[in-house]
C-alpha cells in the first residue's frame, strides 16, 4: 500500500511540450479510466495503521485508489477495504460527489474547469488520468486540472 499526494488538486498548471505532458500525467496518476466503484465510501485496513474511511477515485481490478483526506490518497487491493457505516464525514462527502462526477466525463467532451486563480475556463477533455484530466484550452494549451475542478460544460 503507498500514500500519494496530489498537488495537481490545488492548482491548474500550462502544459505545452511533451515532457511536461509526461509530468502532469504522473502527478494526475497516470492515464487510465476508472471501472465502476469510484465515489463509494470505504474504511481502509492497513497494516500497523488505524483503519480509516475514504473515498474511491479509481478501481483497476483488485486494485483501487481511496481517498482518505487532505489531500492523501491510499492506494491499496479490494480485500483490504470494507464498505463505510454511518454517516461519512463532510470532507468525505464532497469528494464523492466531485468524484462521481469526474468519473461520468468523457474523452473529447466540453468541460469546466477552475484554473490556477479559481476562474472558470472552458476546454475540451483531452485525457483521462486517476486523479484528474488533461484539458485542452480553446488556445491550444494543454492544463492538468484535478479531478475535484472539473465539471461538464452543459451542467454551468
Amino acid at each position: 500500500m503507498s500514500r500519494r499526494h496530489l498537488p495537481t488538486l490545488a492548482a491548474s498548471l500550462v502544459f505545452q511540450s511533451p515532457p511536461l505532458l509526461e509530468q502532469a500525467r504522473q502527478r494526475l496518476g497516470g492515464p487510465g479510466r476508472s471501472e465502476p466503484g469510484v465515489g463509494t465510501f470505504v474504511v481502509v485496513s492497513a497494516a500497523g495503521a488505524p483503519s480509516a474511511p475514504g473515498v474511491v477515485l479509481f478501481v483497476a481490478g483488485s486494485e483501487l485508489d481511496v481517498w482518505t483526506g487532505r489531500g492523501r490518497v491510499v492506494r491499496t487491493q479490494r480485500d483490504r477495504v470494507t464498505a463505510f457505516a454511518g454517516s461519512a464525514p463532510r470532507e468525505l462527502t464532497s469528494i464523492a460527489s466531485a468524484a462521481r462526477l469526474f468519473a461520468s466525463l468523457v474523452e473529447g467532451g466540453r468541460v469546466r474547469y477552475l484554473d490556477a486563480e479559481g476562474t472558470a475556463r472552458e476546454g475540451t477533455l483531452f485525457e483521462m488520468c486517476r486523479y484528474g484530466a488533461l484539458v485542452a484550452r480553446d488556445d491550444a494549451h494543454i492544463m492538468a486540472v484535478g479531478f475535484s475542478k472539473l465539471r461538464p460544460a452543459s451542467l454551468c
